[in-house]
């Protein structure tokens, strides 16, 4: 499920996983089979790395529309039209 608040703020969730990228790049990602209530943002320095993986596939998630998340991730700017 892909939602969009405000302008380039989405949250994509997986089964397990929630992962946020707003406008100015913050990211947040939750572990819902461990962390249900959302308290450890699991995108923070001291772990992202560990979970960069999950992030980037999550980020490249395919809409409907066969877009990729990440074009939605990208400043409008940066953004080539498919």
């Amino acid at each position: 499920m892909i939602s969009t608040f405000g302008l380039q703020n989405h949250s994509i969730r997986s089964e397990r996983w929630r992962y946020i990228r707003y406008h100015d790049g913050t990211e947040e990602l939750y572990d819902h089979d461990n962390d249900p209530n959302e308290w450890t943002n699991l995108a923070v320095a001291s772990a992202a790395g560990k979970y960069r993986k999950v992030m980037d596939q999550l980020g490249h998630h395919r809409r409907d529309r066969g877009q990729s998340i990440g074009h939605f991730l990208r400043p409008a700017s940066r953004r080539h039209p498919h």
